[in-house]
């Protein structure tokens, strides 16, 4: 199977599924008869529901790990108080953790399962080392997709020294299918 930026979000959503299942979860994809905004999934289990939105990001083999939260926009930028998840505020499903999945196949995929305020919090961590500094020669930067390595690199940039918080922030996360 060919994992791509097209089929990641599907993917993703069926391997957050299982994994909630593997561990005594009943889960429900929210997006069958269309998309919902804020959750993607919902997962029951003793008596307790959560709804859960799922962010996957397509990872290449032999390439640094890598995950995306999604897009900045300039209000997002220039607003410390917008959210990048639940950004639906009417919506009738709201999420209580944001699961990160980066995907290199089907079987070689690694997950992150965070608190919604904590999620907002690293993503606050890579608005400031990145999209909120000027360029080298003193340019705004453009809103785009919000992302971060998982893995250091070799040599360490000043970018690279930004990271190190927001990436223990989310490795502290990881694999952490215990929601209670």
């Amino acid at each position: 199977m060919l994992i791509e930026q097209k089929n990641i979000g599907k993917i993703a959503e069926r391997i957050v599924m299982n994994e909630f299942e593997a561990r005594g979860f009943r889960a429900t994809d929210l997006n069958k008869d269309g998309s919902s905004p804020n959750a993607d999934i919902m997962i029951a289990k003793g008596g307790r529901l959560w709804q859960i939105q799922v962010k996957g990001s397509a990872n290449k083999a032999n390439e640094r790990w890598w995950l995306g939260y999604g897009w900045a926009d300039q209000e997002m930028i220039d607003d410390r108080s917008k959210p990048a998840f639940n950004k639906r505020a009417d919506a009738f499903y709201v999420a209580s953790h944001v699961v990160f999945v980066a995907v290199r196949s089907p079987s070689d995929y690694r997950c992150f399962v965070v608190p919604v305020g904590e999620a907002q919090r690293a993503v606050q961590y890579n608005l400031d080392g990145y999209f909120r500094l000027p360029k080298v020669d003193g340019g705004v930067r453009r809103p785009g997709k919000i992302s971060v390595y998982l893995d250091p690199a070799g040599k360490v940039s000043p970018r690279e020294e930004r990271t190190v918080v927001e990436r223990q922030m989310l490795l502290a996360w990881e694999g952490h299918w215990d929601l209670n």
